[in-house]
């Protein structure tokens, strides 16, 4: 079985490298219980996980649950030390 390899093809900035920035600044302006909602995308089957681990990363704790909120399925994230 031969592999195409494509050239030129940019890699996408979800929550990957290219926002790591910009998710630890979002962390490190918070206060402890403040909280964002973050609607589920099917897409990207370890967003939560890897909230937590830029969190972590940062030196913050934080915590999440399960929400709906106006409709949307996501999750909630609580900054808790």
């Amino acid at each position: 079985m031969a592999i195409k390899i494509d050239k030129n093809i940019h890699l996408p900035t979800g929550y990957g490298c290219g926002d790591a920035v910009e998710i630890r600044q979002v962390f490190q302006g918070m206060e402890v219980s403040d909280s964002f909602f973050i609607a589920d995308d099917p897409t990207k089957k370890s967003q939560q996980s890897n909230l937590i681990y830029r969190a972590r990363r940062a030196g913050i704790r934080v915590s999440t649950r399960k929400a709906i909120e106006n409709g949307v399925d996501g999750f909630r994230v609580w900054r808790v030390k």
